[in-house]
């Protein structure tokens, strides 16, 4: 059996999807998928993070740590940090994107699921590295805008009742949200397991748009 591993990235997005992926359940095919478009947005990404690499001189610092989660039980969580500003005590998640202009125009910055990110690796690396500001970057081949995110002290409260929803489900095999609080927003639409959640109680409502692999063959 696989052991069961958190990331900052999976738990920040929505409990289900890491509910599907500690599952070892298969990725469907999203149909926007083409790899001319996968490969461009991976070296755009690759690019993004190497240019800001050359600026900060603490990037990329991986760790894995335990979480305790209650009755003498933790969960080991796994990320990668991707700047540090040592004279600022400051995190830096970078995160690329494209139309960045339009994305701010429309109110769609700071996504929800970067802010629950950015805070997770505050929670994660407390203890090595003394933590005062919490910065989004947003970057596209054009521009690049920040946002300054709040420290919550509620956040490792929301980190601990998270995990032990994914926990509970896992035990028993119904995946979380499933009594109708729904975490559905617009970034369902690129979630690889759309198929199986609209299938599953409390799942998205809206045409899946990935498909499982065999069904396509």
């Amino acid at each position: 059996p696989k052991l069961t591993h958190y990331t900052p990235t999976y738990l920040s997005w929505c409990a289900r999807l890491q509910f599907y992926i500690l599952m070892m359940y298969p990725k469907e095919k999203l149909e926007s998928d083409d790899e001319f478009s996968s490969g461009w947005n991976l070296f755009r990404g690759d690019a993004l993070h190497h240019a800001l690499a050359r600026i900060f001189k603490w990037n990329e610092l991986p760790l894995k740590a335990q979480f305790p989660i209650g009755d003498g039980k933790s969960v080991t969580i796994s990320g990668r940090l991707d700047c540090y500003q040592q004279d600022e005590a400051e995190i830096l998640d970078l995160k690329s994107t494209k139309y960045l202009s339009w994305q701010k125009k429309s109110n769609f910055l700071p996504r929800r699921k970067d802010v629950n990110q950015v805070r997770i690796y505050q929670l994660l690396y407390r203890d090595i590295l003394p933590v005062k500001k919490l910065t989004l970057l947003y970057a596209d081949m054009a521009e690049l805008t920040t946002y300054d995110i709040p420290i919550l002290k509620e956040t490792e409260t929301w980190l601990r009742n998270r995990i032990i929803e994914i926990e509970n489900a896992m035990q028993t095999k119904i995946p979380p949200t499933a009594d109708g609080k729904t975490e559905n927003t617009a970034l369902c639409s690129y979630c690889a397991y759309q198929t199986r959640c609209h299938d599953d109680p409390g799942g998205i409502t809206s045409k899946p748009k990935s498909h499982p692999v065999e069904e396509l063959k």
